[in-house]
């Protein structure tokens, strides 16, 4: 075998360890005992679902749920109520219900969802027939949840074969009625694409055309991307919530679940995916939770100083100076020297637009007294002492500060040309003082 086909089993085989969740033996020559680990685990699987078969249950018997009916059709769907004393990781429902709309805005940057009360908002989670979208994927579960005062309503509606689809959108429609938001995790790329597609294959009305919407994906890769191994809803789970979950089913198996259970009709299958998506849902909640909490000045005593950072660098972009001059503060706090630095940086680089220079330059003198080699603050100082203070030597000072530690060519070839310029304003101001000397000395005779 060539060394670069060695190389792309090699990867293979670790992309298939992450999702199969098996560990195999490592090292170059291990290939053939890490082929034959991942057909065990393979067959185990396989067997398992044999299992299943040998046992076949109703779906029913294996899911709490019952068959429905509208004017399109009979479908099958479970409901469930969730108290406000329920906890998912380190949120309880009851705080999550009393969720500031106005947060909720800043995070999603659409100031309409400050309108709303978070009852009026429908949270949405499908299980498909595969991931690619398009018109051949179809949604045959859809997961939704909603507040009703204190109390939290889950309703998972599902398609036991694909001439259901039609029920189940119809189903989805009445929920949807009297609601004025979504909130997704990858909704606005995926879930909503694919019910847009849905309704037209199925004649019925878009009844999310209106919808404003709440995608917590990309305000979850803006805040916590500096400390998550991913950008998975499993990621965000145990680092943000403090949730883990036991025994679930992955999401790429999910498909082939339901094809098992079209073939067999056995419950036992689509099990774990009812409580799968069910999680999906739950965790969607207490996560617009905790972001709202993150971002709500006073109560993020605790938080990690990167996330306090992240916000504060989004505030900024909005606009919210004062705001984001607290999350940066709180930021400097930390232990973490790396992001402590970054926020110093921020602050300052605040001040230093708001013209406040005393406190700038205060930032960039500590920069430097904890780093010699911080290069940003040698560069501000060197502009600082040129621009604003008229001091032409002590901006070379800085300069070549930051010359001796920046590797970056651009940065190098800036400064050089930065250090020319001083060069020449000394050389000048020393020529207009000798000049000043002979005049006063030839007055003075």
């Amino acid at each position: 075998m060539s060394e670069r086909a060695r190389d792309r089993l090699k990867s293979l085989l670790e992309r298939f360890e992450r999702r199969r969740d098996v560990t195999l033996p490592l090292g170059k020559n291990n290939l053939n005992k890490r082929v034959d680990t991942l057909f065990m685990h393979h067959f185990s699987y396989e067997k398992n679902t044999k299992t299943h078969t040998e046992k076949n249950i109703g779906l029913e018997e294996a899911v709490h749920g019952r068959i429905l009916e509208n004017e399109s059709g009979t479908y099958f769907a479970v409901e469930e109520t969730i108290q406000e004393s329920a906890w998912h990781g380190c949120r309880c429902f009851r705080d999550l219900c009393v969720i500031d709309m106005d947060k909720v805005a800043t995070l999603a940057l659409d100031s309409e969802l400050a309108r709303f009360d978070i009852s009026d908002g429908l949270f949405l989670d499908l299980e498909t027939t595969g991931l690619a979208g398009g018109t051949g994927t179809v949604p045959f579960m859809i997961g939704l949840g909603y507040f009703e005062g204190s109390k939290f309503k889950l309703q998972q509606l599902f398609a036991r074969d694909y001439n259901e689809e039609r029920a189940v959108l119809t189903a989805l429609q009445k929920l949807a009625h009297g609601k004025n938001f979504l909130v997704t995790f990858n909704g606005k790329a995926f879930d909503i694409n694919l019910l847009s597609t849905r309704f037209i294959m199925n004649r019925l009305p878009n009844t999310f055309d209106s919808y404003r919407h709440c995608d917590l994906l990309p305000i979850c890769r803006k805040l916590f991307s500096h400390r998550l191994a991913d950008r998975s809803l499993l990621a965000v789970e145990e680092t943000i919530l403090g949730y883990e979950r036991e025994n679930d089913v992955p999401g790429y198996e999910i498909p082939k679940r339901y094809f098992l259970w079209l073939n067999s009709k056995n419950g036992l299958y689509l099990k774990d995916v009812f409580l799968h998506n069910k999680q999906d849902i739950l965790s969607m909640v207490a996560l617009i939770g905790a972001l709202t909490e993150l971002i709500s000045p006073g109560i993020n005593i605790n938080h990690h100083p990167g996330d306090l950072l992240q916000v504060g660098r989004m505030l900024l972009h909005q606009g919210k100076e004062e705001e984001a001059f607290f999350f940066f503060k709180k930021a400097t706090e930390g232990k973490h020297s790396g992001i402590a630095r970054d926020a110093r940086k921020e602050l300052s680089l605040l001040y230093k637009r708001k013209g406040n220079w005393t406190e700038a330059t205060a930032i960039w003198e500590d920069m430097l007294r904890r780093n010699p080699a911080d290069s940003f603050a040698a560069i501000e100082l060197a502009k600082w002492y040129e621009h604003h203070v008229g001091r032409p030597d002590k901006a070379l000072v800085y300069t070549e500060m930051a010359l001796d530690v920046t590797d970056q060519s651009k940065v190098q070839e800036e400064l050089e040309h930065r250090k020319k310029r001083l060069l020449k304003k000394i050389s000048n101001r020393e020529t207009f003082n000798k000049k000043s000397s002979f005049r006063s000395d030839y007055y003075q005779e």
